[in-house]
């Protein structure tokens, strides 16, 4: 439990670092090398493996949310690299039914994310997607 929380907290530690450097230089090689890294920590082994996630796909969503907006800081998370690091948010991004494939799919994706994390939300970013990941497991 102890070592658990430990980690979290050494998560999300490197995530706000990493995040201050990508809020002034968004593609900074170093700092985008290691939200990535943290994209592959142990609780988000389910979502990486159902959608056979790897580094480039990585790499072209934070792009892709660059692009649409969610480039910004909101409650203390940069939401172009958080959404790359939290299990929900990340299968969220990966889901077949979030393409941001044109300004339109882009847009809502990105507006869904922005909203997630300047509301404070956690757990479901759409109805049923809990239930969804256990059954992947």
């Amino acid at each position: 439990m102890i070592n658990s929380f430990i980690n979290s907290w050494k998560k999300s530690s490197r995530l706000r670092n990493y995040s201050r450097i990508l809020s002034t230089d968004t593609f900074n090689k170093d700092a985008l090398g290691e939200i990535i890294k943290l994209s592959f920590w142990y609780p988000n082994e389910p979502v990486i493996k159902y959608h056979s996630i790897n580094e480039e796909k990585l790499e072209e969503k934070y792009s892709q949310l660059i692009k649409f907006g969610a480039g910004q800081y909101f409650r203390g998370h940069w939401i172009a690299a958080s959404s790359l690091v939290f299990g929900m948010t990340l299968d969220y991004l990966f889901d077949e039914k979030n393409q941001m494939d044109g300004r339109e799919n882009g847009d809502r994706v990105a507006y869904r994310l922005i909203e997630f994390f300047d509301k404070g939300q956690i757990g479901e970013l759409y109805e049923g997607q809990i239930d969804l990941l256990k059954s992947r497991e």
